[in-house]
């Protein structure tokens, strides 16, 4: 993976970054599917264009994933596929974004299955799909091999901390080894597995009420078309300014991803709940 600017220090090693303070959280959980068919183990399918959209309710974490600039379906040993993520928040002057990963099936656990990098970029990604850069403020944010069991728990990974409306560009690659024990097993064949990013945003320093921000703007070009962005109104839980909850709480979800094996479908999905934290 080309990183033309390394100036900004790498991420923060996996660590619990839960702290006992009166903020609230936002979550959010992008899921996908991941099927392996054919002679090359590619899975024949075109790319689902899916964004994370919130319903109407109070929000104010925000995730776009740019399918078409994803083709998971492209994945076989040597050629890696790559996600990329968008997310940021609204509502609040400042907050920290962490991330969190599961991943269950064949595909992401035996030895010879796929592995998942993520790295994010200050500014938007370029060079998508076939050759993805960062021009400035690369860090490396985690690596999970098939080995990690992150069927029922995550690590917990630092990103950053961003203003409003400032995003945190991901990018997410899933590989498999062209080693020939990868490229000539056959019983790679058919395998699916599911993977699950979850993102936390927690408010630092919460707007006040008379300067909530409205409908926030396009977070650069590196989520492609400016397609799927979904803004929400700024709101308050009682007690004062808070951070609501939209999307998945992590640490209950079932992975809310689905693989149809015959078609080489992948589908991107998302459950979304509002809570206070």
């Amino acid at each position: 993976m080309q990183a033309v600017d390394t100036s900004d220090a790498p991420a923060a090693p996996a660590r619990d970054v839960r702290r006992r303070r009166s903020t609230h959280v936002a979550r959010a959980l992008l899921g996908a599917a991941l099927v392996v068919a054919g002679a090359l183990y590619g899975v024949q399918a075109g790319a689902l264009a899916a964004v994370v959209v919130p319903e109407p309710v109070d929000a104010d974490l925000l995730v776009q994933a740019d399918w078409p600039l994803s083709p998971l379906g492209t994945l076989a040993p040597g050629r890696p596929a790559h996600w990329v993520v968008d997310t940021w928040v609204v509502g609040t002057a400042e907050a920290e974004f962490t991330l969190e990963l599961r991943k269950d099936g064949d595909l992401m656990t035996m030895t010879e299955g796929a592995t998942t990098t993520v790295e994010r970029c200050a500014t938007a990604w370029v060079g998508l799909p076939d050759d993805p850069a960062c021009e400035s403020g690369w860090g490396d944010v985690a690596a999970v091999v098939p080995t990690d069991d992150y069927d029922a728990w995550s690590p917990v990974w630092m990103l950053s901390t961003k203003r409003a409306y400032e995003p945190v560009h991901l990018l997410v690659t899933i590989a498999l080894d062209e080693s020939p024990d990868t490229t000539n097993n056959p019983d790679l064949m058919g395998l699916t597995g599911n993977i699950a990013l979850g993102v936390t945003a927690t408010a630092t320093t919460p707007l006040p009420d008379d300067e909530k921000p409205d409908a926030p703007p396009t977070p650069g070009s590196g989520s492609g078309d400016d397609v799927g962005l979904a803004p929400a109104p700024p709101a308050s839980a009682p007690g004062g300014p808070s951070l609501p909850v939209t999307g998945a709480d992590v640490l209950g979800l079932l992975l809310s991803a689905a693989a149809i094996a015959s078609g080489g479908v992948l589908i991107l999905g998302a459950r979304r709940r509002v809570e206070d934290r």
